[in-house]
């Protein structure tokens, strides 16, 4: 394997881990993939894999359970994991645009809401 690879797949395994509302598991990448690919077809600096999770699991009404995440012992990184869980996941899910965003998502056709999903992230 290269080593830009290996970063990669560091890189990609590492933001997954910051994954909140759910741990890590194969079913749920499966579900995820189709987000995540559409997200690096439309931005071109794509927000870590956790958070295209993240937005995608909120807009699709996926169980969100902060209990459930993988635990975060650093305390710099907890820190800033705190602040993302409040400044941008609790503000988000308390917006009333989410419901919005949410209906307008469920009108589409299912081929074109990973699309919907990363054009969301990136906004």
């Amino acid at each position: 394997m290269s080593q830009a690879r290996a970063r990669v797949d560091e890189w990609a395994a590492a933001s997954l881990l910051l994954l909140r509302g759910a741990a890590p598991r194969a079913e749920l990448l499966a579900e995820l993939r189709p987000w995540l690919d559409a997200t690096l077809d439309t931005i071109a600096l794509p927000p870590p894999l956790g958070v295209v999770a993240d937005l995608g699991r909120l807009l699709t009404r996926a169980p969100f359970d902060l209990a459930a995440s993988v635990p975060v012992s650093d305390p710099e990184l907890r820190r800033a994991v705190d602040g993302y869980e409040e400044q941008l996941l609790g503000q988000l899910a308390g917006d009333l645009t989410l419901e919005e965003a949410r209906d307008a998502l469920a009108r589409l056709p299912p081929r074109s809401r990973p699309t919907a999903i990363a054009v969301f992230v990136e906004q």
